[in-house]
C-alpha cells in the first residue's frame, strides 16, 4: 500500500515547482538588492582542487 504522502497528481507538483520558482526568484532578486548576501560558491576544477578539510568545514558551516 503507498502512503498517501507519496500520492500527488500533477497539480500538485505544478505548485511546488511553481513556489520553488517564486522562493528562488525572490532569493536572487534580494541578492541583487543587496550583493552582501549573495554566498559566493568558489568554483575549481576537481583535479586543480587542493583545499584543507579545516577550509572546506569553514566554508560550508558559513553557507549551511
Amino acid at each position: 500500500m503507498m502512503m498517501a504522502l507519496f500520492k500527488r497528481t500533477l497539480l500538485d507538483w505544478k505548485a511546488v515547482q511553481a513556489e520553488m520558482i517564486r522562493e528562488t526568484s525572490d532569493y536572487i532578486n534580494e541578492c541583487f538588492r543587496n550583493p552582501e548576501l549573495a554566498v559566493r560558491i568558489p568554483a575549481v576544477r576537481a583535479e586543480e582542487a587542493n583545499w584543507s578539510r579545516e577550509f572546506a568545514e569553514a566554508f560550508w558551516r558559513s553557507v549551511l
